[in-house]
């Protein structure tokens, strides 16, 4: 018995080899054309999710740098842990306030120049604003609080540009 397999295949014409060649590049393509919703995006539809630690229960925090891969026209809150999140309050702004807190819930004096992550109404407020910019942000700070009793927790935002959107649903009655 021989060892060489040439003699149990049969030869492939290069007609066939082209047509697989083609048929494998045209599967690689819309395989790289696929939605990525990974940090390394591909400008279709690229979401970078960012997740925040509030970091050891204490006084809330202030000032907490964030820096994204590239400057990003939309930014959402879109998860926040059911432990410790619920409750608190996250605020965004685009150069440090220098605020410090001495307690676990933030005291608004209304002179803050912060936009927030959370819509009213809703258990907690848990409804979550979608912040649109004309130019994208990069760099921005966030202050957060632990209202919920002083819990750490995480939360998670959605960052993208226009080529996608979040519409709300809305319920009709008749």
């Amino acid at each position: 018995m021989s060892n060489n397999f040439t003699e149990y295949v049969k030869p492939v014409s290069n007609d066939l080899l082209a047509r697989i060649e083609h048929r494998i590049s045209a599967g690689v393509q819309k395989v790289n054309q696929a939605d990525d919703c990974s940090p390394a995006g591909t400008k279709q539809n690229d979401i970078y999710f960012v997740t925040i630690s509030s970091g050891p229960a204490g006084n809330a925090k202030g000032d907490i740098p964030i820096h994204l891969p590239k400057p990003y026209g939309r930014i959402m809150l879109v998860s926040i842990s059911a432990t410790g999140g619920v409750g608190s309050r996250q605020y965004m702004h685009l150069t440090p306030l220098g605020k410090r807190y001495t307690g676990t819930s933030i005291a608004a004096d209304g002179t803050e120049a912060w936009l927030s992550f959370r819509g009213q109404g809703g258990a907690g407020d848990a409804l979550s604003n979608m912040l649109k910019f004309r130019q994208g942000l990069q760099d921005f700070y966030i202050d957060l609080d632990f209202a919920a009793g002083g819990v750490s927790y995480f939360f998670t935002l959605a960052c993208f540009d226009e080529d996608f959107d979040v519409q709300p649903n809305y319920a009709f009655v008749q």
